[in-house]
Parts: structure tokens; C-alpha cells; sequence
């Protein structure tokens, strides 16, 4: 990447950073305040700075919540694709956590309900 996009890149980063802050509630002495659950992804290999990423892990937890983060070696900005049967079952497995239910780890074979293999399975469903 050219070194001026790059710096576009970050500096879009940051901005997007300040605004997140600015969304989350201020905890207080007087009433606690009560994030939602946080799973926050990205791939090694993303264009956004990681250091973007401790910092938003960072203001969560000052604001009394207990954010994950997820990184996918080898992927970039879309895990959810990259990666895709690993970024499942992190997913799930951060759900389960959330909600204290197991969730079913099968999928559907396409165009059909007949269950198809686990999520595990990154081939399944793909063409």
C-alpha cells in the first residue's frame, strides 16, 4: 500500500475510533453503567492498526465491560470470509458464552434443511 493511503487509512481509523468512544456510556460513581457484550474481530493481516484495536478493548473494559478480541491469522479485513469456519465457531463459542447456551454446530446443506457437516467444515456450502 502506498505510504500517503496508508495514512489515510489510519487517520480514517482514528476517527472512527473517536466516534465509538463518544457511543459508549460513561460509567459513574452513581449508577454502573452497562456495556453489551463485545466481540471485536479482525485478521492479522488487517490495513486498520492494531493498536486501534487495544484501544478500543481499552475504553470498554474503563467503562466496566469485558470486551474479546478475535484475530485470524493470515486473513484481512473480512475474517468472516477469509477465515471462515474459524470465525464461526469463535462467534458461536463467544454467543455460548454470552447467553450461557450451547449453540447447534451444524449447518444446512444449501437449498435444503437436511444438515449438511459442522461449521468446522469450511468447504461445506461453498461452489
Amino acid at each position: 500500500m502506498q505510504k500517503g493511503r496508508e495514512s489515510k487509512v489510519r487517520e480514517r481509523g482514528q476517527s472512527s475510533l473517536r466516534t465509538f468512544h463518544r457511543c459508549l456510556p460513561r460509567a459513574d460513581a452513581s449508577a454502573q453503567a452497562s456495556l453489551p457484550p463485545l466481540l471485536l474481530t479482525r485478521g492479522s493481516d488487517d490495513v486498520s492498526a492494531p493498536e486501534t484495536a487495544l484501544a478500543i478493548l481499552q475504553s470498554a473494559q474503563a467503562r466496566g465491560g469485558s470486551p474479546l478480541l478475535a484475530s485470524f491469522a493470515g486473513s484481512r479485513a473480512m475474517a468472516h470470509v477469509d477465515s471462515r469456519a474459524e470465525y464461526n465457531e469463535r462467534l458461536l463459542q463467544f454467543l455460548d458464552r454470552v447467553d450461557g447456551t450451547l449453540t447447534r454446530r451444524a449447518i444446512m446443506l444449501p437449498g435444503t434443511m437436511k444438515p449438511g457437516g459442522s461449521v468446522l467444515d469450511a468447504t461445506v456450502g461453498v461452489e
